[in-house]
């Protein structure tokens, strides 16, 4: 028999169970996510604090490591903006910049980028790249201070954020007309993971939790883009 899950107003089959959080698939949201969901204090601690130092202690050191690798992804990216808009628009908003190598390929190629970021370790990294870089979580308040942007860039960041359809929302309006929203998630209970899974007994590795609270699928993601004006 099928088991449900209900914390606050979501509501959805019991999908897994990994050290304390439930994950389900929210009828009320449209997409899989953990309960309880973390507040915003205790993200804004954790990213501030402990993501880059105890999560992902290699990950800055690994990036710089691969660099002509990524570039080749950024230049793809930065390429397929500039085919979408017209000449002159240039201006870029990285939510979540990380090491900020993404913003300086940007820099190097003519582009005006700004990057949030809420952890310190990231952000002086990529301050000390040149960059421009508000230190913070991308919310109401912070985004009177940033905008308005020809792309909004949101690569690996929906996943971790308690409410993505405010997100949406607070990205929509600093965007320009005709401008461009990027997003990019992991495919999570994907059924290449659904088959190591079941058939040859792996552990769902793609379930991080606190870090990962929600968990996007093509169909999913492309439900939520949708019902926020995208």
């Amino acid at each position: 028999m099928s088991e449900h899950r209900q914390w606050q107003q979501h509501l959805g089959l019991l999908i897994d169970t990994k050290d304390g959080f439930d994950i389900i698939d929210c009828s009320a949201c449209g997409f899989r996510h953990i309960v309880p969901i973390p507040t915003d204090e205790e993200l804004e601690n954790i990213y501030r604090n402990e993501y880059y130092s105890i999560e992902k202690p290699m990950c800055l050191e690994g990036i710089a490591r691969d660099l002509s690798w990524w570039n080749l992804v950024f230049q793809d990216r930065y390429e397929e903006f500039e085919r979408l808009l017209p000449p002159g628009r240039r201006r870029l908003l990285d939510v979540g910049a990380g090491s900020g190598f993404f913003l300086q390929h940007g820099q190097q190629q003519g582009w005006d980028v700004n990057g949030i970021e809420p952890s310190k370790e990231a952000a002086t990294h990529a301050r000390n790249l040149g960059l421009d870089i508000y230190e913070g979580m991308l919310d109401k308040t912070s985004a009177k201070n940033l905008g308005p942007y020809d792309v909004v860039h949101l690569n690996n960041v929906m996943e971790h954020i308690p409410d993505p359809t405010e997100m949406l929302n607070i990205c929509h309006d600093l965007l320009d007309p005709d401008g461009i929203l990027c997003v990019g998630v992991p495919n999570d209970y994907s059924p290449f993971q659904q088959a190591l899974h079941k058939t040859c007994g792996y552990e769902p590795w793609w379930v991080t939790t606190p870090y990962h609270i929600n968990y996007f699928n093509l169909d999913s993601l492309h439900s939520i883009m949708e019902r926020n004006g995208f």
